[in-house]
């Protein structure tokens, strides 16, 4: 069974907080640092500008039965993507957020029930 391609589109607050939440299991309670605040105040349905998380919409790879998470690096800022089923992906650019530390990528495998979590290197440009 393939995902309907003709659903709506995931919101970009459930898109950011899934990639704040997975920011937080890379730095742990540096995620309350004074610079995502305004993702977190979005996050709690304040009004603020979404000019603090940037959400980007993109398509790569044809369908496959996989989710994944990865801390892409600070380009210029903190990126985290999110693939869905494969290709359907999600960038989301945390503005004038500098993460550091060892980026770890997050896949779901939807045909076999398997998680993994891979190291993809150290990223130093906080």
């Amino acid at each position: 069974m393939e995902p309907a391609l003709n659903a709506p589109s995931i919101s970009p607050v459930v898109s950011m907080k899934i990639a704040y939440e997975y920011l937080a299991l890379h730095v742990g309670t540096a995620v309350l640092h004074p610079q995502l605040d305004p993702v977190r105040a979005l996050l709690r349905i304040e009004p603020v500008s979404m000019e603090a998380c940037l959400v980007e919409r993109f398509v790569s790879l044809p369908y496959a039965p996989f989710h994944d998470l990865v801390l892409e690096g600070n380009v210029p800022h903190a990126v985290v993507q999110i693939r869905l089923f494969g290709g359907a992906g999600l960038r989301v650019h945390f503005q004038g957020t500098g993460i550091g530390g060892v980026r770890l990528k997050y896949t779901h495998d939807l045909e076999r029930g398997e998680e993994d979590f891979r190291i993809l290197g150290t990223e130093t440009n906080t």
